[in-house]
């Protein structure tokens, strides 16, 4: 069908209306076809809303069981909860076709102008908008490949590149990811343009803390003061819990002009590896104070004055 049909069918939709009106009157058209519609247009409303309510608080009931589920739950919660706000966006937009198509039936408008406006919105989606399909389309892989899900943490950069932002996933749609950074900056990107993920929190983290000693000191009486603080992280009640193996130095990792670096590697849970890392950092900052262990200064520091 060309423009000018299209044109045609438009400019004789409200001919058609007015038809309709003029040959009974208002009320008889409001009963016989207004108000089926306009249950069609309210139920479609009305599902759509029962549709979100339901998948998020099955995403609730989820987010509840956090910390009584083991490691492989708690992946499985996270690509549910991205499937849920997936499908939920997908129905609500078959919901709204479909009362669209019923209340047209249902006013006395020809049905022949929806088919003609569908298939002139596919064919603008298949040539002038492609990059909707991508993005459609990547969303449908993130998903079912549950490369992430809400609640992860990851970080989105260009291939090979190591920088990028990063950012706890809030949620996954099939055409879009929102992302909140740790400056609370909600950053919506098109699935289409994601291009590389790390992902910070599948299955386990890994966390690595270098410590950076002065060249002087004893490397033997460190490791020796650093062993005992990451037994005492590794039986604390708080820390525990979100460790999965006990924390081991790995030994000097590099020698450097000013600084010897001993490496200390932990496995945690998904994305708890900054919470452990901090309190390691804590502790090792005041055992070595106390024992007095100099930690390396950065380059063109100052040797403060006793």
């Amino acid at each position: 069908m060309t423009g000018s049909d299209l044109g045609t069918e438009l400019g004789a939709l409200p001919v058609m209306l007015a038809s309709n009106i003029a040959g009974s009157n208002v009320v008889l058209w409001f009963r016989d076809h207004g108000l089926p519609a306009a249950l069609y247009v309210l139920g479609a409303i009305l599902v759509s809303r029962l549709v979100r309510v339901t998948f998020r608080r099955a995403g609730e009931a989820m987010d509840n069981r956090r910390g009584r589920v083991d490691v492989s739950e708690e992946e499985r919660a996270k690509h549910l909860r991205s499937v849920f706000q997936a499908t939920s966006w997908t129905l609500s937009v078959v919901v709204y076709v479909v009362a669209a198509w019923f209340a047209l039936g249902a006013a006395g408008v020809s049905r022949g102008f929806f088919l003609v406006a569908a298939s002139v919105a596919g064919t603008a989606i298949g040539f002038g908008a492609k990059q909707v399909v991508g993005d459609v389309l990547s969303g449908f892989f993130i998903v079912t490949e549950a490369q992430y899900g809400v609640g992860d943490v990851i970080r989105v950069s260009k291939t090979g590149d190591t920088g990028g932002v990063s950012g706890s996933v809030e949620a996954v749609t099939l055409r879009t990811t929102r992302l909140r950074t740790l400056a609370g900056e909600a950053i919506t990107m098109a699935n289409g343009e994601i291009r590389q993920v790390a992902n910070l929190s599948k299955g386990w983290s890994r966390l690595v803390v270098d410590i950076p000693l002065a060249p002087d000191q004893d490397i033997k009486e460190a490791e020796f003061v650093l062993e005992r603080i990451l037994h005492q992280v590794w039986r604390a009640d708080e820390w525990t819990p979100l460790m999965l193996e006990e924390p081991t130095i790995r030994g000097i990792d590099t020698i450097e002009v000013g600084k010897t670096v001993i490496q200390v590697i932990v496995k945690t849970l998904p994305g708890k590896q900054w919470d452990v890392g901090r309190e390691i950092r804590r502790r090792v900052s005041v055992a070595f104070h106390g024992a007095g262990i100099k930690l390396a200064r950065p380059i063109g520091m100052p040797r403060r004055n006793k």
